[in-house]
């Protein structure tokens, strides 16, 4: 718990604090009630000793209940904390969403079907070369759609990458054949150790601007935009190289033990946001990119 606020918690009301509240309640969880001496106590008080006790929980736990919820619930709070499913379920219009079509209603579902389909136009035109696409926010919103070579490496299971802002309702909808570049760094192991420059969303803080996704996943051709042959080589040096090998390489025992050998120190990288600034940490200066 000390830990948990130490870091300033979660974007999501109260998750991080479940296993510290478990813990805390399982000396109470279970609680024996001690025996009674039948021939001094009549049957009225051995009653009233559990039921007052449940009594006065239920009494409290109706208190907290109705007067003591946080004021966002279906939205998100002044701090960027959220009640998550209270957004989704107002957002879905659904009382209990579950399957992908509850969330017919959200913006991040109709970009996944866009992608989708994107995916499956391009396999269908061999003359069309697979794309790696940069979304600035979402196809149905204001967000800028470009369109970029994707690197051929990707694999032909691949059709298209797309940087999104949503990993989960869109990621899925999407389908397997749409490579998921998550923006935010919430899963992404590279945004995730980008170095924090101000305080913001808990979760939400870290972002790899986008020529780190183009260095990564786009054609190996590219030379625009400015930055993107720095981030190459910075990818290519000292422990960005081994967390890139770390993540993407074969999973076999030999990797496996090295992950963990290396974990201590892939947990402490911090990277540059900015190319130039990250090469020269990371290989000792090459000079300025094109």
């Amino acid at each position: 718990a000390i830990w948990v606020i130490r870091v300033g918690g979660d974007f999501m009301h109260g998750r991080f604090l479940l296993p510290a509240l478990f813990g805390g309640l399982l000396p109470v969880m279970a609680v024996p009630m001690p025996p009674v001496d039948r021939g001094r106590v009549g049957r009225s008080a051995r009653v009233a000793a559990p039921w007052g006790a449940a009594v006065v929980v239920i009494g409290w736990a109706a208190v907290c209940g109705w007067g003591l919820r946080v004021p966002y619930l279906k939205a998100i709070g002044p701090w960027g904390i959220a009640d998550e499913r209270g957004f989704y379920v107002a957002r879905a219009a659904r009382a209990n969403p579950v399957t992908a079509e509850d969330y017919a209603a959200l913006g991040w579902r109709q970009d996944g079907l866009e992608l989708r389909d994107r995916a499956a136009r391009a396999r269908e035109d061999p003359e069309r070369p697979r794309q790696l696409l940069l979304v600035g926010f979402s196809f149905t919103g204001d967000g800028e759609i470009r369109e970029l070579p994707l690197d051929p490496a990707m694999g032909a299971d691949i059709d298209l990458a797309a940087q999104v802002v949503n990993i989960g309702v869109a990621g899925y909808t999407m389908g397997p054949r749409v490579f998921v570049v998550d923006r935010f760094g919430l899963a992404d192991p590279l945004a995730a150790r980008v170095r924090l420059t101000m305080r913001g969303r808990p979760g939400h803080e870290k972002e790899a601007p986008e020529v780190w996704s183009l260095a990564r996943y786009g054609d190996p051709a590219l030379t625009e935009p400015p930055g993107i042959v720095a981030a190459r080589e910075a990818l290519a040096c000292g422990e960005l190289a081994e967390l890139e090998r770390a993540v993407s390489a074969p999973l076999n025992w030999g990797r496996f033990w090295e992950n963990v050998a290396a974990a201590p120190g892939l947990h402490g990288l911090r990277v540059d946001g900015n190319p130039d600034v990250a090469r020269e940490e990371l290989c000792g200066g090459r000079g300025e990119s094109p």
